[in-house]
């Protein structure tokens, strides 16, 4: 009954356990890119914070 309800697909349609896999893999590879983007540019930005402030210190 319920089979009636759902849009006409075919068997190319359906994702297969090897799809999701590959797509599970794909979405890691990308997490870890934009995990290492935000970690470098915090990095980045506390350095530019240290300098300032030893700069600023050696002034006084």
């Amino acid at each position: 009954m319920l089979m009636e309800h759902l849009p006409p697909v075919g068997w190319a349609d359906v994702a297969t356990k090897r799809d999701l896999e590959h797509f599970a893999d794909q979405l890691r590879l990308e997490l870890a890119r934009t995990e290492n983007k935000l970690l470098y540019a915090i990095l980045a930005s506390n350095t530019a914070l240290l300098i300032g402030a030893f700069t600023a210190a050696r002034l006084l």
